[in-house]
């Protein structure tokens, strides 16, 4: 188990943090078309491909947390 900070654990939840930060992005943006009554269909499929991306990054994350045993940002799980 390591015992010092994961530099790709970080660099993979960082990952996650940005591709949610765009499904908030796209989210509002969506909401926004549909209050301006505008045409939804392209910030639909930018909402879906946000959506598809996170669940990606969270994967990423979540198996490079159990193969390589890191818990926490950077820590072992006994330390978390």
């Amino acid at each position: 188990m390591p015992q010092e900070r994961c530099e790709e654990q970080a660099r993979l939840a960082l990952a996650a943090v940005a591709v949610t930060n765009r499904v908030y992005d796209a989210k509002s943006a969506l909401d926004a078309a549909k209050e301006k009554k505008l045409d939804t269909e392209a910030y639909d499929l930018a909402l879906h491909d946000a959506r598809e991306a996170e669940w990606h990054a969270i994967a990423a994350l979540e198996s490079h947390k159990k193969e390589h045993k890191c818990w926490g940002i950077g820590l072992p799980r006994s330390a978390s």
